[in-house]
């Protein structure tokens, strides 16, 4: 059985003029995915015409409707869409893929359209269409994808002037674009008029879902980036899926952000009581920081009727005071999921958890992905001495014999934002664990703060990777606080060789001293990154190494050959551009090569 999806895309380009946003372009994709996760591809009208399509009522009542709108941060964005051009589809394209399928629903698609032309929205936000320049189109996803995330530093900031006139057309989003950005840090908007204008939008969403669909299937609504959502815009959120219409919803996906308290957060929840049919459940909230253990006990009993689930997300980065009392609640309910696949708990701010309580968490031996994002392990010592190291390995190994017990488990991510006694002992140990699983495939540790770690960690994990041939799909490691002698650096770069079925690489040594062989670290990167033929996402922070321009050439030419990259940040000190000549083919070569997001500068902060 394949599923339809519907996707509304309205993109808005800051009008720089005016306190105002333009909409800059709309789009209406439908796609189509197998087994509800896995994204076949997007059709197009040939594709539209060869597709044996299901005309039959069942297959009306399994349309999932997905809206993802932000409105506050200077665009709507689509993580799911594959992030290059051949996914932007003009509006005429997109109707006529829709007409084959809902020709007879021809009050669907006015509803759909309302929604991208009412006239309110265009009110507030202008009625002036822009269209990126034809010589531009390769660029164009930037505007539409990468306008918060997209950012240009350091000594590049100079290339935009020296491009030279006869590229002023196909460069022209490249100085617009940065010119945005400068002012971006100056923008600001009435809380009412927006918060009037969303609210807007989400009733005319919630009147699509009660008179146009029978069964919503999935639904994901994505406002994490919308600062000043208030209750009454809260509130009509729950209504679009508090409703019968969502009795047999399979994925759920609810990215909110607002200084709410313990009573929302239990408005938001209460209606998850009734989806039984839940086989994923994600809850991205942001700045709720008043949940506490009894609210987390109230989710697991809403929840408690998903036998089906397998995927949970439970992101309350900005939750503080809790417990191991709240991760007591969520072990017992997972230990009674037998489908439960894949964990992701983001708990960053000071909440007091121990290992032993973490610990718990890891019992479902099913497990597949891991995810734990926690801000610090405060553990109970009592009367042990809180540096001594038989205590830390006591605690670590608590944590670790639950992941050798994760036989199935295929990522494995632990991000700790900081912590004064973790040492090179924790690292050991959990990289021990981690090379005895067999089928593990995404490496990610970030230990961003952490400070004493030293080379004997990195050696750790080098040696996870070289036992690990050509198996591993993404390495994340972000030792950001940690100092590395160059030399080991240099070891650990070379141990990537092996592993040509990287997809995703991301290193992050930005306090380690490498200057004294800067020009070998990139000429061992670039070596290594030529043999990765599947890779499409690459960061590098080498924020130490200062690079004459013409040292960063192999990495280039690397990153050239890699048709499948859409992501790239690059990070270092400083970049000496000795002449102009020599900048703008830096540049060139590197936005002509792909369709990535490109950073480029000094350093993520």
């Amino acid at each position: 059985m394949y599923f339809n999806v519907i996707y509304i895309l309205i993109s808005y380009r800051r009008n720089q003029n005016q306190n105002q946003y333009i909409k800059s372009s709309k789009h209406i994709f439908c796609k189509q995915f197998q087994n509800n996760n896995q994204i076949k591809n997007i059709l197009t009208d040939k594709q539209m015409e060869e597709e044996d399509f299901d005309q039959t009522e069942e297959f009306k009542e399994q349309i999932k409707f997905k809206f993802v709108e932000s409105l506050y941060t200077k665009s709507s964005y689509l993580p799911s869409i594959e992030k290059n051009n051949q996914n932007q589809i003009n509006d005429s394209q997109s109707q006529s893929q829709m007409s084959p399928k809902f020709k007879d629903d021809e009050e669907f698609k006015e509803k759909l359209n309302q929604i991208i032309d009412q006239q309110q929205i265009s009110e507030f936000f202008g009625s002036q269409e822009h269209n990126l320049d034809s010589s531009s189109s390769k660029f164009s996803s930037i505007n539409v994808f990468y306008l918060e995330l997209f950012k240009i530093q350091g000594d590049l900031n100079q290339l935009i002037n020296f491009i030279p006139k006869e590229d002023e057309n196909k460069y022209k989003w490249f100085s617009q674009f940065f010119l945005k950005l400068l002012l971006s840090k100056d923008e600001q908007f009435q809380e009412q008029q927006i918060n009037s204008q969303i609210l807007n939008l989400i009733t005319d969403v919630k009147t699509i879902f009660q008179n146009n669909l029978r069964e919503i299937i999935q639904f994901e609504l994505d406002f994490i980036s919308y600062k000043y959502l208030d209750g009454q815009c809260l509130s009509n959120i729950i209504k679009i899926y508090d409703n019968a219409k969502f009795n047999k919803i399979e994925i759920l996906t609810l990215k909110l952000r607002g200084e709410f308290q313990s009573k929302e957060f239990q408005e938001i929840i209460q209606p998850l009581s009734s989806f039984g049919e839940m086989q994923s459940l994600s809850l991205q909230l942001l700045q709720f920081d008043k949940i506490r253990e009894k609210d987390i006990a109230q989710l697991v009993t809403v929840c408690k009727n998903m036998k089906n689930l397998k995927s949970f997300k439970l992101n309350l980065h900005d939750c503080k005071n809790l417990d191991d009392e709240a991760i007591n609640h969520l072990s017992k309910w997972f230990q009674q999921l037998q489908k439960l696949e894949e964990i992701q708990i983001v708990l960053m701010y000071e909440n007091r958890f121990t290992n032993e309580g973490i610990s718990k968490l890891l019992q479902n031996i099913n497990l597949k992905i891991l995810d734990l994002r926690l801000a610090q392990l405060n553990q109970n010592i009592g009367n042990y001495d809180y540096n001594a190291n038989n205590y830390e390995q006591s605690q670590i190994q608590k944590i670790c014999e639950k992941i050798i017990a994760l036989k199935n488990l295929v990522h494995f991510k632990l991000v700790v934002r900081e912590r004064d006694n973790i040492t090179d002992v924790s690292i050991k140990r959990i990289c021990s664990k981690l090379k005895q699983l067999d089928y593990l495939k995404v490496l990610n540790l970030q230990f961003r703060f952490v400070q004493c770690f030293t080379d004997k960690s990195l050696t750790r994990i080098r040696r996870i990777i070289y036992s690990k041939y050509n198996q591993l799909e993404e390495i994340v490691l972000d030792f950001s606080f940690s100092k590395f002698s160059s030399n080991e650096i240099n070891k650990f770069i070379h141990s990537l060789q092996n592993q040509k079925q990287l997809r995703k690489l991301k290193l992050d040594f930005d306090s380690s001293e490498v200057n004294e062989i800067g020009n070998q670290i990139i000429i061992a990167l670039s070596l290594q990154i030529e043999n990765m033929e599947f890779l499409t996402s690459l960061s590098l922070n080498f924020n130490n190494i200062l690079i004459i321009g013409y040292e960063i050439e192999p990495l280039v030419s690397a990153l050239a050959s890699k048709q499948y990259l859409r992501k790239l940040r690059l990070f270092f000190k400083k970049i000496v551009i000795e002449q102009k000549r020599e900048s703008i083919q830096i540049i060139k070569q590197i936005l002509n090569k792909t369709q990535c997001e490109l950073d480029f500068g000094q350093g993520p902060y």
